[in-house]
């Protein structure tokens, strides 16, 4: 019988409950010593971890806590027998990064049109405009799914000016996702928060469902205490948002 120890790729041997029974070693230069597999995973991923392994299905995708990252792209590949689990990972992590490094290149964009703007005095009216509009940029990052990074503080003037736009999008890219995230964003106010929710309900009846990405804990206490109903459901991360969403 091949000792899974010694396989080249990280292999787990779990029992019916998902305890950890073997692992090979190069799943040990990967992981920390858990009892439970589903340990590994992170927490936003726990339940999917849970169906994938009930379901034995092959080539799901995983995102699991390793040593290196707290956020690790894994595909999985499924045996079971009447009593055991065995996995067989395989790192996918290109994928998730290079989702986000094209958030964080619009990032990087965004600070050097700002800086560039503000220099030419002469056109401030003109570069307040297109600011407004970069605080609330709309990004398609696939076919159905729209990422909405806000910059700066979310006030009722930063909705207002761009709802008219940001619908106009939607309505064009025929999008079913928004993902926005609060990343970028400082101060919250009460007003800001009611005029999102406004908008929000209008993607909603536009046929788009909404996601709120990393909200802080005073983002998450600004938003309590304006008593705004939201039509949106949360994840801690962007990231977690685009493993939720698209992988």
């Amino acid at each position: 019988m091949l000792d899974g120890r010694h396989l080249p790729l990280p292999f787990f041997k779990l029992d019916k409950n998902f305890r950890i029974l073997e692992r090979s070693l190069a799943a040990g230069k990967l992981f920390a010593e858990k009892e439970s597999f589903l340990e590994l995973a992170d927490e936003d991923s726990r339940r999917k971890a849970e169906i994938v392994l009930s379901s034995g299905k092959n080539d799901s995708e995983l995102v699991l806590r390793t040593y290196q990252s707290p956020l690790s792209l894994f595909k999985l590949n499924v045996n079971t027998d009447d009593e055991f689990l065995y996995l067989i990972l395989t790192e996918q992590n290109s994928k998730m990064e290079t989702l986000v490094q094209q958030v964080e290149l619009h990032r990087r964009r965004l600070a050097e049109t700002d800086l560039q703007l503000l220099a030419k005095k002469e056109e401030a009216e003109d570069a307040y405009r297109k600011i407004i509009e970069l605080s609330c940029p709309f990004i398609m990052l696939t076919k159905k799914t729209a990422l909405l990074p806000l910059y700066g503080e979310l006030t009722e003037e930063l909705i207002s000016a761009n709802a008219g736009r940001l619908l106009n999008l939607l309505q064009e890219t025929c999008a079913e996702q928004v993902m926005i995230d609060f990343h970028g964003v400082g101060f919250i106010s009460e007003t800001g928060m009611k005029a999102l929710a406004d908008l929000v309900k209008e993607f909603t009846l536009m046929g788009a469902s909404t996601c709120f990405a990393s909200l802080n804990p005073v983002q998450a206490k600004q938003v309590y205490a304006s008593h705004t109903t939201l039509e949106a459901t949360y994840v801690s991360s962007l990231s977690c948002a685009l493993e939720t969403y698209l992988l």
